[in-house]
């Protein structure tokens, strides 16, 4: 093990902000310019060398230049001018050249690093992580940098200048880092023998080993650019913080499902000619679907978000959020409902029969750049479909229409159609009808992709770019660069679904290209 002082930089950034965070900046620009270098995740993964115990969150990136996530990265982003111009679709060296470039900075505490073919290339692997561990409630977690080397005499040789180039940003009188090997990985951690200690207690039982690790990262599905876990401990220790200030209080409901939080597990992979961000965690309390809805939508639907809500939700909801609008606001539910009832003329009976056991708002391709200029509501084909029964629902829509007539608002402003179970309401007349009378959305090639599990999901969200070209007609009409209208043709959608499956959530989202 060695250690090394920090040197002298203007202002602290601390280990995670000044290593971890300028790597993990190049893993989100653009969605994917870091992404597109890397590979399918296999083999030794940097959670070997962090123990479980005392872990609070974990992000991984793999930098293997060979397989299908490369293949796939590449034909995905080079679809894109602007990134095709900003990045080189190399291989392996120039990922980590990149990485290099990013840690290094405008500092000068690199010196020793600064040819990096020949101080770097010889020793720095394919995969790094970067890791929260807890140091006891009430005090900041611990920093910790992981990072493969494929020779470790290379390595150890560089040691100290990895060490003062990670820490050129780190304030003198704060700790200096330390760091040490557990076979071919370099744990990197501030404090005096802080690394080596991470490392023995690895030794006794590592992250890679921790059941709860392996349970949520592999409900997650397959591995790809980036593996995230984060756990009970973690979750609870970011509970204890925002609780800790007086002034806050978490309302009983919300600490007791926080305490049922057993981990959570998240992978980012390139598939289907796009990018795919899934999140797994542990299930709780009753569910409805509201795929059914999303998918009874018009084929021209370019946008729709859908919630299912099942029964005793209101209940729910006041449980867990009557006591933080009392704490906050000082307002009562009885209070809140009186507001309510004065600014609406609904009340929250109203309000639960309003929105029934679900509903969606859509969007058509109708969308225009004009209607936006000229400030017209009814122009723009936007409504909402409920699920519920329609002759109580426009019993309350009345009460609306009543509340807004009495303001000025034409009586007719909000239409109301009726569609077998279903309630329709928009301000677009011809939009309302379409509603009510056309379907077949969920048959759509495009949304099939996009919401994959939309029959089972609680909550829906969807968007097509290439429905009539109404994105690029938008923004023609809207006068935008042309750089930007290139960078943003060859987008077709995103999506998003989230559902149940036995005692796991998951949450998907695709970005996809044409």
């Amino acid at each position: 093990m060695t250690d090394t002082p920090a040197p002298r930089p203007a202002r602290r950034k601390g280990l995670a902000l000044g290593v971890g965070g300028a790597v993990l900046a190049v893993a989100a620009v653009g969605g994917g310019v870091w992404g597109y270098k890397v590979f399918y995740g296999q083999g030794d993964q940097p959670a070997q060398a962090l123990p479980a115990k005392g872990l609070l969150g974990y992000m991984a990136i793999d930098m293997s230049p060979n397989g299908e996530q490369l293949l796939a990265a590449r034909s995905t982003l080079k679809k894109f001018p602007g990134i095709a111009d900003e990045i080189k679709l190399g291989g392996k060296d120039d990922i980590r050249k990149e990485l290099f470039d990013k840690l290094k900075g405008d500092g000068d505490g690199c010196g020793d690093l600064d040819d990096y073919d020949k101080d770097v290339k010889p020793w720095l692997g394919d995969r790094l992580a970067v890791a929260a561990l807890d140091e006891g409630e009430g005090k900041e977690p611990a920093e910790v940098v992981v990072l493969q080397t494929k020779d470790h005499a290379k390595a150890k040789a560089a040691e100290s200048a990895i060490l003062s180039c990670m820490g050129q940003d780190l304030d003198p009188s704060e700790e200096r880092l330390s760091a040490a090997f557990s076979g071919d990985w370099l744990v990197v951690a501030q404090g005096d023998g802080k690394a080596e200690s991470v490392v023995k207690a690895a030794a006794k039982g590592s992250l890679a080993d921790d059941d709860s690790y392996a349970t949520w990262t592999d409900a997650a599905g397959d591995p790809g650019i980036i593996t995230a876990y984060g756990s009970k401990l973690g979750y609870q220790r970011m509970i204890d913080f925002m609780t800790a200030d007086s002034s806050m209080k978490i309302p009983d409901a919300v600490a007791d499902e926080a305490k049922k939080f057993a981990g959570a597990g998240l992978v980012g992979r390139f598939r289907d000619g796009g990018l795919e961000i899934e999140l797994a965690s542990k299930a709780g309390g009753k569910v409805a679907t509201s795929g059914d809805i999303v998918s009874s939508l018009p084929k021209s639907t370019v946008a729709a978000f859908g919630v299912g809500l099942p029964d005793g939700w209101r209940d729910t909801v006041e449980k867990f959020y009557g006591p933080v609008l009392e704490d906050e606001a000082g307002v009562s539910l009885k209070q809140a409902e009186e507001m309510l009832t004065q600014q609406t003329g609904l009340t929250f009976d109203d309000v639960e029969t309003l929105l029934g056991k679900g509903l969606t708002v859509s969007v058509d391709s109708g969308l225009s750049g004009d209607a936006f200029e000229q400030m017209d509501p009814t122009a723009l084909p936007v409504g909402i479909k409920i699920k519920g029964d329609p002759d109580k629902i426009e019993k309350v829509v009345e009460k609306v229409r009543a509340t807004f007539g009495a303001q000025g608002m034409p009586s007719g402003f909000i239409v109301s159609k009726e569609s077998g179970d279903y309630e329709i309401l928009s301000v677009n007349p011809k939009y309302a009808d379409k509603l009510a009378s056309e379907r077949g959305l969920g048959d759509t090639e495009t949304f099939k992709k996009l919401v994959p599990n939309a029959s089972d999901s609680v909550s829906s969200f969807f968007l097509d770019f290439d429905a009539q070209n109404w994105l690029d007609d938008l923004f023609k009409d809207l006068d935008a660069p042309k750089d930007v209208r290139d960078n943003v043709a060859p987008l077709s959608g995103i999506g998003l679904s989230s559902w149940k499956d036995g005692d796991k959530a998951h949450v998907l989202i695709k970005v996809a290209t044409d």
